[in-house]
């Protein structure tokens, strides 16, 4: 039996999928959302810098918010990952475990993925005392010492900033030198570096203890900074013929239209700017776009009819 037609397919119920949700359930329109439950924060404890959760878990927040949208009627959610994206009049979105819906609109809410370094306890730490996002973590750890790791121009900057926030900061370059322009930034900053390789971290279910060097004693530290970097999380959008711009990041104009008629794109695919309460604003201005232009189809169809 052929499936129902839905207004939108959300791919992701995350922040940005369960925001635009929200609006176009409100706007009446049916839609469905499928989420594979693999946000980019699921390791995280709590979340900070968003008005009304500033510090409540990212799982709870996510939980308030499914609530939120489940009083609507014409909101539908499914548990899976989206394998296929058929592009056509509708779409045809098959998922991993052999379901097929078909849809008007999809609207990609698929996240990314941060590139983690292959550094023993690295992945463990990721989240919990490794963090990306100073405007949602320092302000914490603003009485400690705490460390950068990376070596281009941009961890400089960065590790300058933290300063802003911490007692103190030490780049770590993991075997790289520093130029004599970054170290004359360090300098002026009151900055120190290590630039001895790093060969692992010790931790405790998490909790960052010590760096670990190559030809370099362990640097005792709780708290580690880094900007990495990130690929789609799902190769979807590629897939359905999306064009990503050169960071990486879906192409969308204004209006969270991708390059492909139909496909929609909201949230952290397409944008640097990778915060919850960015992710919120995404998702309802793509659920506002996507609500007035399937009416504009409406009406341009209802036109054509006579």
């Amino acid at each position: 039996m052929e499936s129902p037609l839905f207004d939108v397919l959300v791919v992701g119920g995350s922040f940005s999928g369960l925001s635009a949700a929200l609006t176009l359930a409100r706007s009446g329109r049916r839609l469905l959302i499928v989420d594979d439950d693999a946000p980019c924060n699921k390791t995280s404890e709590k979340a900070y810098n968003l008005l009304t959760n500033d510090g409540l878990s990212p799982h709870e927040i996510k939980a308030k918010a499914i609530a939120d949208v489940r009083k609507y009627p014409s909101a539908h959610f499914s548990p899976g990952t989206v394998a296929e994206i058929a592009v056509g009049s509708p779409f045809l979105v098959k998922t991993t475990g052999g379901q097929a819906y078909r849809s008007q609109t999809v609207l990609l809410c698929t996240g990314m993925a941060d590139i983690i370094p292959d550094i023993p306890g690295f992945a463990a730490c990721w989240g919990k005392s490794i963090i990306h996002c100073p405007y949602c973590h320092a302000y914490e750890q603003q009485a400690s010492h705490v460390a950068m790791f990376g070596n281009s121009d941009d961890d400089v900057a960065l590790a300058g900033l933290l300063k802003t926030w911490n007692k103190g900061v030490t780049l770590l370059t993991n075997g790289r030198p520093v130029s004599t322009d970054q170290q004359q930034l360090l300098d002026k900053q009151q900055l120190s570096v290590i630039t001895a390789p790093v060969s692992g971290l010790r931790h405790h279910d998490g909790q960052l203890l010590a760096v670990l060097f190559d030809g370099h004693e362990p640097f005792n530290i709780r708290d580690l900074f880094v900007n990495p970097l990130a690929k789609q999380h799902s190769p979807l959008a590629e897939q359905s013929g999306c064009e990503l711009i050169e960071n990486g990041l879906i192409r969308v104009d204004d209006f969270h239209r991708t390059t492909v008629p139909g496909i929609y794109a909201a949230g952290d695919c397409c944008t640097a700017f990778r915060t919850i309460s960015t992710a919120i604003a995404s998702g309802t201005q793509a659920g506002i776009f996507i609500h007035q232009d399937l009416h504009k189809n409406y009406l341009k169809a209802l036109m054509e009819d006579g």
